[in-house]
């Protein structure tokens, strides 16, 4: 595999003529690389600016007591998240003239560390989790860990640029 990956890479550059012998081989990788590129990539919706727009914000109703105890439970944890970041809400409409009090660089920061410390979690966990039920069961999971860890990586290396930004001491 290694020989045509440099075959493949070497002839054009070095502009001689192939054989029939070297063509096949890289035409053998060219059909490889073709295969591989498909199985992974992953398709991207492109919508025009009147779809974006016609958005309209909905929320689904009620059908079972499952739907209010979920909905209840994501309502109290999000109050919890946001009295203890100090975020405070502005709303595009104000209803009195009072000044509207924002958030400072720090409050923001202080909120993202908070939420990006605890979104690894789930990625970790999971990851953990898969890993050891392959291990239990010794079957593959198809790159399933891999995808879960890279996401708990993707959130710690976000902690790090908001603790970089925010340079936390005693």
């Amino acid at each position: 595999m290694q020989s045509r990956c440099l075959l493949h890479t070497c002839l054009p550059l070095m502009n001689k003529k192939t054989t029939k012998n070297d063509s096949n081989e890289e035409q053998l990788h060219m059909k490889i690389d073709n295969k591989q590129s498909k199985d992974y990539m992953m398709h991207h919706e492109i919508y025009s600016e009147k779809e974006l727009n016609d958005i309209k914000i909905t929320h689904k109703k009620f059908e079972s007591w499952h739907d209010r105890v979920a909905f209840v439970a994501v309502r109290t944890m999000r109050f919890f998240f946001d009295t203890f970041t100090g975020y405070i809400h502005e709303s595009s409409t104000s209803k009195s003239d009072k000044k509207i009090k924002t958030m400072t660089e720090q409050q923001w920061l202080r909120r993202f560390i908070f939420l990006e410390s605890i979104a690894g979690v789930p990625g970790m966990v999971a990851g953990m989790s898969r890993h050891m039920k392959s291990l239990r069961t010794m079957k593959r999971d198809h790159g399933w860990i891999h995808t879960l860890l890279s996401e708990a990586e993707n959130e710690r290396m976000h902690l790090l640029t908001f603790l970089e930004l925010r340079q936390p001491g005693y």
